[in-house]
């Protein structure tokens, strides 16, 4: 091939070449390129992408938080019940307020049950009949088939009503607890009394006016003969409160009966004393101690209240008795 030939040959395929590359160019002027809408990540954290469309996406409004409910604690009724011993009623409480057995008529009726309280809380219940006159035909008297076949009698306190009893736990505590044989030696002493070894009958041990600060009950006693009949020289009862008043802590005789001397042809005599319950009997919120007195020839019931006035007193707010 001579030169001319190579140089048009040449000619025609630049001129080829220079067509393809201007279709190209055409055809990208024509359909501008898209960008593909980023992928929407996945706030639960399931793997799976929502679609983007066209429109943009809303947000949605904020939700709102609603405020908690208030609740209010309704306060308990106030107390309604009869307080019964086993000498009769003791008082009644209507609304709260607490009567004395001497103001009327106890609002009770036939058929009415009572819980019954001994020291370790309510141990059982009873229905009562309707009320009637008792010992010596002063004070209303309500049987609940309550009895105390040995000594030391143990009766009992009834109580109708729904109110709780125990806003405080009351304590059994063991009666060999050498605390207490000391202190009652040392208070019984006070009395003309000596015995080295007190025979410790009830310890209780409880918080009185839900203050945090526990009292302690003790009821210690000797009698020589086994009984309230024919008491010897020598022979006592007691019980009392051991409290904290002020910054000190004393002791609160609530009863005691010593027999410290007798003639040969003189017959002994001496009371004995139980507690048997320390509840919330006029649902105050605090706690009232009940006491039985022993003769021999009959039995009283009372129930003290603590009084706070910085001096340490115990006052008996009901009673109720028969004997002779």
């Amino acid at each position: 091939m001579n030169r001319i030939t190579r140089l048009l040959v040449l000619i025609t395929a630049l001129a080829v070449l220079a067509s393809a590359c201007g279709g190209a160019d055409d055809e990208a002027a024509e359909a501008p390129s898209t960008t593909e809408a980023p992928v929407a990540s996945d706030a639960d954290g399931d793997g799976e992408s929502a679609e983007t469309g066209d429109a943009p996406t809303t947000s949605a409004a904020p939700t709102t938080t609603e405020a908690p409910a208030t609740t209010t604690t309704e306060p308990p009724p106030p107390a309604n019940g009869v307080l019964v011993a086993s000498e009769g009623v003791l008082g009644w409480v209507v609304d709260g307020v607490l009567f004395a057995n001497d103001n009327g008529v106890a609002p009770a009726a036939a058929g009415d049950e009572y819980r019954l309280l001994r020291p370790e809380g309510v141990t059982g219940t009873a229905v009562g009949p309707a009320p009637e006159l008792g010992c010596l035909g002063t004070t209303p008297f309500i049987d609940l088939g309550v009895t105390a076949d040995s000594w030391p009698y143990d009766f009992p306190i009834g109580v109708s009503g729904t109110w709780d009893l125990f806003p405080q736990a009351v304590e059994v505590m063991a009666t060999e607890n050498q605390t207490y044989k000391d202190i009652t030696r040392d208070l019984i002493a006070e009395f003309g009394i000596d015995d080295p070894d007190p025979q410790l009958l009830q310890v209780l041990r409880v918080d009185l006016e839900g203050d945090g600060v526990d009292e302690v009950l003790v009821v210690a006693e000797r009698l020589q003969a086994g009984g309230l009949a024919g008491a010897q020289a020598g022979d006592y009862s007691i019980v009392y409160l051991r409290k904290v008043i002020g910054n000190e802590v004393q002791q609160l005789v609530l009863h005691h009966s010593t027999l410290q001397n007798l003639a040969p042809d003189e017959f002994g005599y001496v009371e004995a004393f139980r507690v048997p319950t320390v509840a919330d009997l006029d649902g105050d919120g605090q706690m009232e101690i009940v006491t039985q007195g022993f003769y021999y020839e009959g039995s009283w019931t009372e129930m003290w209240e603590y009084v706070e006035n910085g001096q340490g007193e115990a006052v008996v707010a009901l009673s109720v008795g028969c004997g002779v």
